[in-house]
């Protein structure tokens, strides 16, 4: 993949690097989640009339967001090249476009370096974009993403760069946001998404989860720590749902506990080593 591209007017712009997903192989699939988010990207091509639908996954933290959309371009992306955009508070509307670095006072080029943001890169390269916690990013930066969730207009329109950035072909915008955040978001936005929920998983699906995760530990041994950590769940956090990402967590601590217990010399290359019930029982007393 090319490092550069140079625009209309032009201006050297330097591509944002790609993510490269790695197959989760305790990722549980959540199959009408991702049946929805799949039929939402189908492209039928210029002979179909049908409406582009642009899909934002949204839920509580923990149950699966952003890695339902990282397997879903695994699986179905055809190779095609990821771009994550991170949301946070402090996204200014031409951040959504690109960014500039200074360069030194003796430098030739006086401008500075310019560089494509991530959803920016996606378009020219005609690639996949995943903007993450679409909730953080302020209301007033999100008037720039309106053209590029039109069905009729594939392209960003930057001020500053006195460029308008169109899609290549290939070109998919998906979100993430919390389900507290949705109602949040600006109207003439939302209007342009198809909202997907992902829900909490269930007992049997946290279940799966930790068994693909720890399938190194005994069959017996992981049932009798599954049943022992329900146990504390329910007389610990009986108002609270379990996520993968916490109860994982929880998993991890407790194995860590164990190797410590193996009296370690290094911090690196950690010998593989199970999980008790008494470090399970430690996790939780530490356990927010």
């Amino acid at each position: 993949m090319r490092d550069y591209v140079i625009l209309e007017n032009g201006i050297k712009a330097y591509l944002a690097k790609p993510y490269s997903p790695k197959v989760n192989n305790f990722y549980i699939e959540r199959k009408d989640v991702m049946k929805q988010l799949i039929s939402s990207l189908l492209n039928f091509g210029p002979s179909v009339e049908t409406e582009k639908v642009f899909p934002i996954i949204f839920g509580p933290p923990g149950v699966g967001k952003t890695e339902l959309i990282l397997q879903a371009a695994i699986m179905y992306g055809n190779n095609a090249s990821l771009w994550v955009f991170q949301g946070h508070a402090d996204i200014s509307p031409e951040q959504i476009v690109f960014g500039q670095r200074l360069l030194p006072p003796n430098s030739e080029n006086q401008i500075g370096e310019t560089f494509l943001s991530a959803i920016s890169s996606a378009i020219v390269e005609g690639g996949w974009c995943l903007v993450d916690e679409l909730g953080k990013i302020p209301n007033q930066s999100l008037s720039l993403l309106l053209t590029i969730c039109e069905s009729q207009r594939d392209y960003l329109d930057s001020i500053l760069l006195n460029q308008r950035i169109e899609a290549k072909p290939g070109f998919r915008i998906m979100f993430t946001a919390q389900s507290n955040e949705m109602d949040n978001l600006p109207h003439e936005f939302t209007d342009r998404l198809k909202p997907i929920e992902i829900p909490y998983p269930t007992e049997d699906e946290i279940n799966l989860a930790i068994k693909r995760k720890f399938n190194k530990i005994d069959d017996h041994l992981i049932e009798n720590l599954i049943n022992r950590f329900w146990i504390l769940w329910h007389t610990k956090k009986r108002n609270e749902y379990p996520t993968y990402r916490k109860v994982l967590n929880l998993f991890s601590s407790a194995q860590c506990y164990n190797a410590m217990d193996t009296r370690l010399k290094s911090l690196d290359n950690v010998p593989f080593c199970g999980i008790s019930e008494s470090n399970l029982e430690l996790a939780f007393k530490y356990f927010k």
